[in-house]
Formats: structure tokens, C-alpha cells, sequence
């Protein structure tokens, strides 16, 4: 199974490419520092179903969370969360929002 859970410092400003990959990560928190997220940075984690952003919408690739089982996504709802819903997280399972 892996990595199950992770957390990331309020110093991290970016999760690069493939960081988590295929990890068996099942929720993680992103910190409000985070500004970047990469190509497929958590791609491929069968186990993830929840994340939770604790800032503004960060630049997030298209594919950063493809092949995911990811259903549930939470952040504060501030600036550039309205495109970054249908774009980014348009190729996952994922079903609500907060």
C-alpha cells in the first residue's frame, strides 16, 4: 500500500511532478503556501478520495490528479476556484465540492 498520509508544512510552495504518484495516499491537506501543482504529482493514487485546500486556488495541472478515485475535493471558497472545478478536476470521479 505505501503512503497513506502526508503532511505538508506551511513552507511547501509547490508539489512537483509525479511527487505522490501511484502513492497509497488517501486524503491529504494542501496548505494555503502551496501555489503549484504538478503533472500527475498525486496521478494514478487509487486510494484518494479526499482533498483539502486550505488557500486559494493554486495553479494546478490538467493532469495532476488523473487516475485518481478522488470524490470529494474542500477548500475556502476564494478567487479562481470557479474555473479551476471544471478544468482541473473534470477528468475524475469526483462528485461535491465544498
Amino acid at each position: 500500500m505505501g503512503l497513506t498520509k502526508v503532511n505538508l508544512g506551511s513552507g511547501v510552495t509547490e508539489i512537483p511532478a509525479s511527487a505522490f504518484k501511484a502513492s497509497g495516499l488517501t486524503k491529504i491537506n494542501i496548505p494555503a503556501t502551496v501555489s503549484k501543482i504538478g503533472a500527475e504529482a498525486f496521478g494514478d493514487c487509487n486510494s484518494l478520495t479526499s482533498v483539502i485546500f486550505m488557500g486559494s486556488a493554486p495553479e494546478i495541472a490538467s493532469t495532476a490528479f488523473s487516475g485518481d478515485s478522488l470524490t470529494g475535493a474542500i477548500h475556502s471558497y476564494d478567487s479562481g476556484w470557479e474555473s479551476h472545478i471544471t478544468q482541473k478536476f473534470g477528468a475524475t470521479s469526483l462528485n461535491w465540492v465544498i
